[in-house]
């Protein structure tokens, strides 16, 4: 007889265990039936792709009678260059400093180098005075013209 009481016990216990977890998934279906209006608010900030010319462009000219004047747009998103150049110079080339400020959140990769947020980089760029007039907006006999540069950026992710 000792061993049916002791059986007894023993199912008694697995009926017991069986009923307490049935009993909390119970409470916890019924829990997240009357729960129903859960709400996660978040937001996700991603960081800004800010890029400017700064304000101090100038242009290197080793030849007489050539006036260029690079002048930064209000927005910083341009470059004109203004000027006169005589017609025995139109095939030449001059070289435009210039640089770059990041002011946004993320880095900048622009013509090889890497501009961290909040700092510049630092640029020099041939360019034929032939091509200048070519893409020049205002054109006249004498030679004078306006060109725009524009900078154009857009974000890119390394894999």
């Amino acid at each position: 007889m000792a061993k049916k009481k002791r059986k007894r016990k023993s199912i008694g216990k697995y009926i017991l265990l069986i009923g307490a977890i049935v009993f909390l998934n119970l409470i916890g279906v019924s829990y997240g039936y009357w729960n129903d209006g859960l709400q996660l608010i978040t937001s996700i900030t991603t960081g800004r792709l800010d890029v400017r010319f700064a304000r101090n462009p100038s242009v290197s000219i080793e030849l007489p009678d050539v006036h260029l004047t690079p002048v930064v747009s209000w927005d910083g998103d341009r470059i004109t260059i203004e000027g006169e150049v005589p017609s025995e110079h139109v095939n030449q080339w001059v070289t435009l400093n210039y640089s770059v400020e990041n002011t946004g959140t993320i880095p900048v990769r622009l013509g090889g180098q890497i501009i961290q947020p909040q700092s510049s980089g630092y640029f020099n760029q041939t360019i034929s005075l032939q091509e200048l007039l070519q893409n020049s907006s205002e054109y006249s006999i004498q030679r004078s013209f306006n060109s725009p540069l524009e900078l154009n950026v857009r974000q890119f992710n390394d894999d």
